[in-house]
């Protein structure tokens, strides 16, 4: 029989401010959440190798010019790298805080310093920290009771320490910030404490850490923004397969009405393959309606209403990472709907997001001893929206959709179907039902 996996992740996110003296609430939540899910100490020519690889036409890296003693400030920090950047730049933003980036817990981002594509790169005058246009950020610290991994691999790679824990804390908080905020596959980031440096990789299975080495004597630190520099947006992290569109066109104008938006929301352009077809089919969405994106790790279930560009009406597109060991949804759904299980939605594609170099996570070379989930990019698309639960309108229409829920959970469990997470998220109540 087949199963709904479980999730193991914050069962809802509200705001909240700390006032703890000792500890930062916000961060030892966020800790907590990814305990167990940073990965390493991986070698740096690892680390470079797999995610920014070595290409044809990568140029000659110029020397990187080592000082003596600790970088103490931004700027200068800045000033060494930016030779090294390329179409990246580097800002100071650590007394710039984020006002939209509260998507865990509420707590708003103001990295150090943060880096973006010249080209996405708030305006001279903005806010320059944007969880929504950054690629990265580098955290500092001046303390070793804040370095939040041992130094080798012979203890416990995340160090049980206080300090330690709310810099896992609040990197995890940066990681989300951006990732939740964005169409993203990965983050990349640099943690330096004092004169020490890691380079980082966050993706939907945890985050990759590299060994501390010394940036003043190692070049890892300009390899990492040169390599980065020179590669892809699919390579940074950036997937490709959701665009921003803008303008007047009639396909623009139509899904804006449909999907009721005003002529200020974002509109996307998404893409999904057919899992069977192989056939692509195009969708323009805003932001979704969902949250459970708003932790880094996991599924991150992103739903939106969505207008198919080819039959012109409003669907559900669903954007997940699937885990490896379970059969997809899509599969699940196209054997329920060949079935004739009553009361389900509809299937209307479904399929892995291929076209990214993080598509998938959790099956690195480096991971082999580690107890990891893979996980695959994944899209699918239903013919039914719906409303929640709680938007009944009478006893009667409540009633009924527990109702039909029943009914169609008892089918599926006889189509060798077991649902494991029935909850009112996993309810809708349809237009005709209400």
């Amino acid at each position: 029989m087949s199963v709904i996996p479980l999730h193991a992740r914050l069962s809802s996110i509200h705001p909240f401010t700390s006032t703890a003296e000792e500890y930062d609430t916000v961060f030892v939540a966020a800790a907590n959440e990814m305990s167990g899910k940073y990965f390493g100490p991986l070698s740096t020519k690892d680390f470079l190798d797999y995610y920014l690889p070595e290409t044809k036409d990568l140029p000659n890296m110029p020397l990187f010019q080592t000082k003596a003693s600790e970088t103490d400030m931004y700027g200068d920090m800045i000033a060494a790298l930016q030779p090294f950047c390329g179409d990246i730049v580097l800002l100071d933003t650590h007394a710039h805080e984020d006002p939209d980036s509260g998507v865990f817990l509420g707590r708003r981002i103001k990295p150090d310093i943060s880096f973006y594509d010249k080209s996405n790169m708030p305006a001279s005058g903005d806010n320059p920290t944007n969880a929504k246009t950054m690629l990265g950020f580098m955290e500092f610290k001046n303390n070793p009771d804040d370095e939040p991994f041992s130094a080798d691999g012979t203890t416990d790679f995340e160090r049980d320490v206080a300090k330690a824990r709310d810099t896992r804390g609040q990197i995890a908080v940066y990681n989300t910030s951006i990732s939740a905020s964005q169409f993203r596959t990965r983050v990349f980031s640099v943690f330096i404490n004092k004169s020490t440096c890691r380079l980082m990789c966050a993706a939907r299975c945890g985050t990759f850490v590299t060994e501390s080495f010394h940036y003043t004597k190692d070049p890892s630190l300009a390899t990492f923004f040169w390599r980065l520099s020179h590669s892809s947006p699919e390579t940074r992290g950036i997937d490709t397969t959701c665009t921003r569109v803008t303008g007047t066109s009639v396909e623009i104008a139509e899904a804006r009405q449909a999907l009721d938006l005003s002529v200020t929301a974002p509109l996307y352009k998404v893409s999904v393959v057919d899992e069977v077809s192989a056939e692509p089919s195009y969708y323009l969405v805003s932001d979704p309606f969902t949250t459970s994106h708003h932790s880094h790790t996991g599924r991150c279930s992103r739903c939106f209403r969505a207008y198919d560009l080819k039959r012109k009406r409003v669907v559900l597109l669903k954007d997940n990472w699937r885990v490896l060991g379970y059969d997809a949804e899509g599969k699940t759904y196209r054997d329920l709907n060949l079935k004739k299980i009553q009361n389900i939605p509809q299937l209307v594609t479904a399929g892995d997001v291929l076209q990214s170099p993080g598509w998938k996570c959790g099956d690195e070379p480096f991971l082999e001893d580690q107890q990891r989930r893979v996980h695959y990019h994944y899209r699918l698309v239903l013919d039914t929206v719906g409303h929640s639960l709680d938007h009944f309108k009478s006893t009667w229409g409540l009633v009924n959709a527990i109702l039909d829920a029943m009914i169609a959970h008892q089918e599926a469990f006889q189509a060798d179907r077991l649902h494991r997470d029935i909850s009112v998220g996993n309810i809708i109540i349809t237009d005709a039902g209400c």
